[in-house]
């Protein structure tokens, strides 16, 4: 495999540049989703074959101690975590600049890791090698690697920036729009909290079940028959009727709970350093609990649908101004809070960095 130098974009006959490019990334989407198909597998691997090539990178993660790192939860959970921020790069590579927001927040958590170019242009090297291994000679081809090797070279100079605490004036006034977004979008849920809060756990319980093992409540019944976590609990077979659940005291207060850690990211982003630690800690206290960290991602899907939702329609219809732009910006948010209590006792800081309004 070529990856030491970047391949020319191969116009088709009859094509010009553009058709070219539209194809290429077209291209580009698709293969993504055959990677995705495999994403653990390739992931893991990914980080695997670097920890060889760069020994000293393992020791940057919590999970450096682990003697089986092949099945280390931890690190399958890092992995894929990873390579999803990478996919939604792809997804959106005609139009990178919301998902690029997300991958400054990921990098905001590596500052205090002193990452450096090699380090990136090793990483890149071996993302390509995992990518032509895994899709094959009858998938991958010239086009497919300059397009890949154009996404990691923009997702780690972004990240290098971060790290290096360098900002363009493009990027502050971007991180000045999403901090208005976040507020606004703060404002929203918390002019009804109650209500929405009922609206967030109803949902988070509807997507992810086993969520209610955890929640505290006070009108459920029967609860006590479910033994098995991994069980698809009903919720409405937990209620008498659909009004206890949404009056239960319980849940109404641990809705709201959640729901304000979520605001206190999004109305914090000067503060993040001081709010990682307190969300650490409410990481390690649902730890004791067993609770699975991916409830913490269907938490963040649960707040999605609760911003995404139309708003209180008693005063007449409003128009939505819910974009792209919106979703990654809270994107950041949820991503911010998923890695602090996921991963409570790892190594890394969050910082707003050098942001400016």
């Amino acid at each position: 495999m070529g990856c030491g130098k970047s391949k020319t974009l191969k116009v088709e006959e009859g094509e010009n540049v553009e058709k070219a490019e539209q194809r290429a990334a077209a291209e580009l989407r698709e293969s993504w989703i055959l990677v995705e198909k495999q994403l653990e597998k390739v992931a893991k691997k990914w980080f695997l074959v670097l920890f060889e090539r760069i020994p000293s990178t393992l020791h940057l993660f919590h999970f450096k101690d682990e003697t089986d790192l092949e099945n280390s939860k931890w690190l399958r959970l890092h992995a894929v975590a990873s390579w999803r921020v990478i996919g939604r790069v792809v997804k959106n590579s005609t139009n990178p600049d919301a998902a690029l927001l997300e991958v400054r927040t990921v990098a905001r958590t590596h500052t205090a890791f002193k990452l450096n170019q090699q380090v990136f242009d090793t990483a890149q090297v071996v993302f390509l090698q995992v990518l032509e291994e895994q899709l094959g000679p009858s998938v991958w081809n010239d086009n497919l690697e300059q397009g890949y090797e154009t996404i990691f070279k923009l997702i780690s100079g972004e990240m290098l920036a971060v790290i290096e605490n360098r900002m363009t004036k493009k990027e502050e006034k971007i991180i000045s729009k999403k901090e208005k977004i976040l507020e606004e979008g703060w404002s929203t849920i918390e002019k009804d909290l109650d209500n929405n809060a009922m609206k967030f756990i109803s949902h988070l319980i509807d997507i992810a079940p086993d969520a209610m093992l955890h929640l505290p409540y006070q009108e459920a019944t029967g609860f006590e028959t479910v033994e098995d976590e991994s069980m698809r609990v009903n919720k409405a077979k937990l209620y008498e009727s659909p009004r206890s659940m949404a009056t239960d005291i319980g849940l109404r207060g641990h809705g709201r709970l959640m729901l304000k850690t979520f605001g206190k990211v999004a109305t914090g982003q000067k503060n993040l350093a001081a709010l990682d630690q307190e969300l650490r800690a409410v990481g390690k206290a649902h730890q004791v609990m067993q609770m699975r960290p991916e409830l913490f991602s269907k938490a963040g899907e649960a707040l999605l649908w609760l911003l995404e939702s139309p708003v209180d329609q008693r005063e007449g219809p409003q128009e939505s101004t819910w974009d792209q732009e919106h979703r990654a910006a809270w994107q950041e948010v949820i991503s911010t809070v998923v890695s602090a209590m996921t991963y409570p006792d790892a190594e890394m800081t969050i910082s707003r960095s050098n942001w400016t309004k």
